[in-house]
């Protein structure tokens, strides 16, 4: 990468947070702590989006931690934290819980008012926690190259392995691509920024305000699922680029595919099973947005795309009468899938924590 002299940058941290105060707060500590560390930023800038919908619970409660952090009331719900001759500057607002990409979208709204071209937009898991030398890492890739699209190392908190070198490794219209270097150990890699040739996982994502505004934010229509994979293929239209900052290192503390299963058996043989609200995360959500997805940017391909989703459904519906609970109801949330997906009856259409077992 060609480097470049540029003016002193300012980085914007977009968190979005759903009834996960300790992980919010968690994850704000560890951006506090890698900024002292840092012998280049002075400050971040959070905006912290609150999607709650708890009669302001979630909302009251973080801003008591973030006192109980350190951080000082300024006006509103702003807030600084000082240590140093560094600072960190909160601003927690309250939204409906109208998904990932729309609660950012808030937040880049807020940002808009600040940031100049040149300035780093961090779109961060509030589920995370950023290494003590991620800031510093981050701007020396910025130094170099800030045209492209950065990933980041995440790694799963349960075992210390990667999850993934910042994104999958393609995106087809038959595949969103297999996660880089899943599972490898953190020693094994050696490269300071490797390549992302699918799309940059959600959890970390940076690009400069400039680029932000060329692909203009996420499209709300996906609610939860697919949206970083919509921004990326509408950034690759525009031939935006993809990397990993290998040495940025992000513990991904929920993220992973098993979150809230059970075991199930049947004659003597297991299955790890989703429970109903994730099950719709990762089928209801999953099928119907992949429909929109393939529709809006593989329309050539969508009859093929409708069969092999079918195919693939059908599986998944042998696995549910075999293992499952609540039978009926998982198979009618397949073909809801595939009627919405269909008919594009997009958003939020069905809230996964009102089906708690």
């Amino acid at each position: 990468m060609k480097e470049k002299t540029i003016v002193k940058r300012k980085i914007f941290i977009s968190l979005v947070n759903y009834k996960a105060v300790d992980l919010t707060i968690n994850c704000i500590e560890s951006i506090c702590n890698s900024l002292q560390s840092c012998n280049v930023f002075v400050s971040v800038n959070i905006y912290c989006c609150d999607v709650s919908e708890d009669e302001s619970k979630t909302f009251k409660e973080t801003n008591l931690r973030l006192h109980k952090l350190g951080f000082k009331a300024l006006c509103g719900d702003e807030f600084m934290y000082q240590k140093n001759g560094r600072s960190v500057f909160f601003n927690h607002h309250r939204k409906p819980n109208l998904g990932f990409g729309y609660g950012n979208n808030r937040n880049f709204e807020k940002i808009k008012a600040e940031a100049s071209e040149n300035d780093i937009i961090w779109i961060l898991n509030n589920d995370t926690l950023i290494g003590v030398h991620s800031l510093s890492e981050i701007e020396a890739a910025f130094k170099l190259d800030d045209s492209v699209i950065y990933g980041c190392t995440l790694i799963k908190e349960s075992t210390g392995k990667i999850q993934c070198l910042g994104g999958t490794n393609e995106i087809t219209w038959r595949s969103q691509g297999s996660l880089i270097a899943e599972n490898e150990a953190i020693e094994s890699v050696l490269d300071s920024y490797s390549d992302i040739n699918g799309y940059v996982n959600g959890a970390s994502m940076l690009m400069t305000y400039d680029t932000l505004s060329q692909v203009k934010g996420f499209d709300e229509s996906y609610f939860m699922w697919c949206e970083e994979v919509d921004f990326c293929l509408r950034a690759k239209s525009l031939n935006i680029l993809f990397k990993n900052i290998c040495k940025a290192h992000i513990v991904h503390r929920v993220g992973g595919s098993s979150e809230g299963n059970n075991i199930k058996y049947f004659l003597g043989r297991s299955s790890d099973r989703n429970t109903l609200p994730r099950f719709i995360i990762r089928y209801y959500y999953n099928y119907r947005n992949r429909i929109y997805l393939i529709r809006k940017f593989f329309p050539n391909k969508l009859i093929f795309s409708l069969m092999y989703l079918a195919s693939d459904a059908v599986t998944k519906s042998v696995g549910v009468m075999l293992y499952d609970d609540k039978k009926l109801m998982r198979l009618f949330l397949l073909l809801k899938a595939f009627n919405d997906g269909v008919r594009n009856k997009l958003g939020k259409t069905i809230e996964p924590q009102d089906y708690n077992e």
